[in-house]
């Protein structure tokens, strides 16, 4: 049976999240302080290359703790090898005895925004876009297919002249406090589907033979 077409969600008023998003912290290879997850990117010219990136996954219900804990999960491109990154995503936080749940993207090294109102609830599945337009602009997409709503974000926050397009990315990972990383959210699992990338102008899943992957686990 096919989805409901989704409503688009009116263009919305932009504020900070909880914190500020991080780049990755690397310790060794393949392991991070406060990125986990995925990455995929080609075996030959790396730089422009990504020019597509999706993936789906389900908002997480967070274990009550005694303090403020957080998790943010999102696709895009960049950051695992270089310092700029465009992304989209939802973000997670216990705290005075409730969870919190919020949607945000971030073309950084430009500030991260909250889209605000856009609804999101434990258990809604969510699929988040990053795809290259050209001339420095990206259309970035988050749908909320059990709510029924889709969100772009407006081309004058979408656009970035420095976007390396190195690697695409699927990932939860931590926001930082002033450059303190900010305690981990037990989600118990989270798990990414359809996630699928378009390198060089290829289309495929994470695992294609064609392209180079990695896992990042976070210490």
């Amino acid at each position: 049976e096919p989805m409901a077409p989704l409503e688009k969600h009116p263009f919305a008023s932009y504020g900070f999240p909880w914190h500020r998003t991080h780049t990755i912290k690397r310790t060794v290879q393949g392991t991070s302080l406060n990125w986990s997850g995925f990455y995929a990117k080609s075996k030959k010219s790396v730089k422009h290359s990504v020019s597509h990136v999706s993936g789906t996954w389900t908002v997480p219900v967070i274990t009550p703790a005694t303090s403020h804990t957080y998790a943010y999960i999102w696709v895009g491109m960049d950051g695992a090898s270089n310092h700029t990154i465009e992304q989209i995503g939802t973000g997670h936080k216990w705290g005075n005895g409730v969870q919190e749940n919020i949607a945000w993207f971030q073309m950084y090294p430009h500030r991260s925004f909250r889209i605000k109102r856009f609804p999101i609830a434990p258990g809604d599945q969510i699929s988040g876009e990053v795809r290259y337009v050209g001339d420095g602009l990206f259309s970035l997409q988050l749908k909320n297919w059990t709510q029924g709503v889709v969100f772009e974000v407006p081309p004058k926050f979408a656009r970035s002249e420095h976007a390396h397009r190195s690697t695409a990315d699927w990932m939860v990972s931590l926001p930082a406090d002033h450059h303190t990383l900010l305690p981990l959210a037990n989600f118990t699992t989270i798990t990414f589907a359809d996630c699928w990338t378009k390198i060089h102008g290829l289309k495929g899943a994470i695992g294609l033979t064609r392209w180079n992957n990695a896992p990042i686990t976070m210490t």
